[in-house]
């Protein structure tokens, strides 16, 4: 490895690319939920649902991009109560 300085350069921007997709799809589950599946969990996690929203602002929607760049200088809310979810190994 040549310039380990860019690794750590390239995880903080994957990192934040991450965090901010997650901000959006939660910002967004909250006016509209995500889908339950039969099976209890729920259709897509909210890092796919903030990357959809986003790649259509980044596409075709110039202001709502603007809205979503200034949600990421935002905190995420606190939770108002613990949401149990089953995870299996």
């Amino acid at each position: 490895m040549t310039a380990p300085d860019r690794i750590g350069r390239l995880f903080l921007l994957l990192s934040l690319a991450y965090a901010w997709m997650v901000r959006i799809g939660a910002w967004r589950a909250d006016a509209l939920p995500i889908a339950v599946k039969a099976h209890g969990r729920r259709a897509m996690s909210l890092a796919q649902y903030g990357w959809d929203l986003l790649c259509d602002a980044l596409r075709w929607q110039r202001p709502l991009f603007q809205t979503f760049l200034a949600l990421l200088m935002t905190a995420f809310p606190s939770p108002s109560q613990p949401e149990s979810e089953s995870v299996r190994y």
